[in-house]
């Protein structure tokens, strides 16, 4: 029985770690932007250690290594304080609270920013990044699937859209 509790004692240490970790780092990019935004406003020197200690802990968990994951882990979490710190400290630029980012899957390099109204587009767009609006993405989509989901009250799309608009009709 001893043992057993040791290893959940262990599950729970590293779960809560992790947890809190992809935690900090979804504040981290709603705060400043995905991509590791942040690491733009720390030195060189930071950023290489930010990167290799980020590094050591995803090789404590691919080899599922509870002591290393639960060092690089907490070493991680002070790693982030640093860098959000030094980012406060340079008004590093914010991303608007009501501003979501993400990437298409056919675009990596670029950022797209979704705004709730079309008054938040920007006028210019920085290079790398694309803005729409949530009605402009709402009315990117066809008709026909509003018509489908009215129908069938309760449907969802699961499939990727490109490949659901491109299926052949099942009769």
């Amino acid at each position: 029985m001893g043992r057993y509790n040791e290893k959940f004692k262990d599950y729970l240490q590293v779960r809560t770690i992790i947890e809190h970790l992809d935690d900090i780092a979804e504040i981290m990019e709603k705060k400043y932007g995905i991509d590791d935004t942040c690491l733009k406003y720390v030195g060189k020197d930071l950023k290489a250690k930010f990167l290799k200690q980020q590094q050591k802990l995803f090789t404590a968990i691919e080899q599922n290594n509870s002591s290393q994951i639960e060092v690089h882990g907490r070493a991680m979490i002070k790693a982030w304080k640093i860098v959000d710190g030094i980012c406060e400290d340079a008004n590093a630029k914010k991303i608007d609270y009501d501003v979501w980012q993400t990437k298409h899957s056919n675009l990596p390099d670029v950022i797209v920013n979704v705004c709730r109204s079309r008054k938040q587009l920007p006028l210019g767009q920085a290079r790398g990044q694309s803005w729409i609006s949530v009605e402009g993405l709402v009315n990117s989509l066809p008709q026909g699937v509003f018509e489908v989901k009215k129908e069938f009250a309760g449907s969802r799309v699961t499939a990727e859209v490109d490949k659901f608009f491109d299926d052949k009709p099942p009769f």
